[in-house]
């Protein structure tokens, strides 16, 4: 199982095949979905057959694009954490932040997700938003799997998340060491060297 990435220059976005279908972290902004389906069907394959669409966290670039996506993967689980569905909701009250979204799949700290082969894990980190979710993603090439970590290392963290911010970042260097990094924006930098707990520091 390899990701692709099928996001846009400002928005990442996470597709992972599996061997019952796929699995989508994040869906950019409300007017770059299309973008998002078109980039899963360059790649080869169908958004139909996306079965999770999982949110990082409550912000419109992450979650904004989902609610369109969904209509093509109309089987599709969408997910968040309990507190980022919250600010979901209170987001899309305002206009021009995506289709809206009725809360489905509630993600709690430690869950994994299934799908065929792959097992994903997600954790609650607290930061850049409330209820940020990190996963923990299996990578395999030929016989090797390799951990990759997706997390939250906001660019803005409000001042009153900067104390659940630094615990967050601290947890997540218990549960390394990583092989690999994969950043929630393309224009943060990536690692394709081994990442241990020392790689994460405030």
């Amino acid at each position: 199982m390899l990701f692709r990435s099928v996001g846009i220059q400002t928005g990442q976005s996470l597709l992972i095949p599996t061997s019952d279908g796929l699995i989508l972290i994040d869906g950019t902004w409300p007017d770059t979905a299309d973008m998002v389906l078109d980039s899963i069907r360059k790649a080869g394959f169908d958004p139909v057959n996306i079965k999770y669409i999982l949110i990082s966290h409550g912000h419109t670039d992450h979650f904004g694009g989902v609610g369109r996506i969904k209509q093509v993967a109309v089987n599709a689980r969408v997910g968040a954490s309990a507190a980022d569905w919250d600010l979901i909701a209170t987001t899309q009250a305002r206009p021009g932040n995506g289709l809206p979204l009725q809360r489905d799949l509630v993600i709690n700290d430690g869950d994994a997700i299934k799908l065929g082969e792959t097992t994903l894990k997600a954790y609650v980190t607290p930061g850049h938003s409330v209820g940020a979710l990190a996963f923990d993603i299996p990578a395999r090439i030929g016989r090797r799997t390799y951990r990759l970590v997706n997390p939250r290392l906001g660019i803005r963290i409000p001042p009153n998340m900067t104390e659940p911010y630094i615990k967050s970042i601290e947890r997540l260097k218990t549960l390394g060491p990583w092989d690999g990094y994969l950043p929630e924006h393309p224009f943060l930098s990536m690692r394709p060297v081994q990442i241990s707990a020392k790689d994460f520091y405030v």
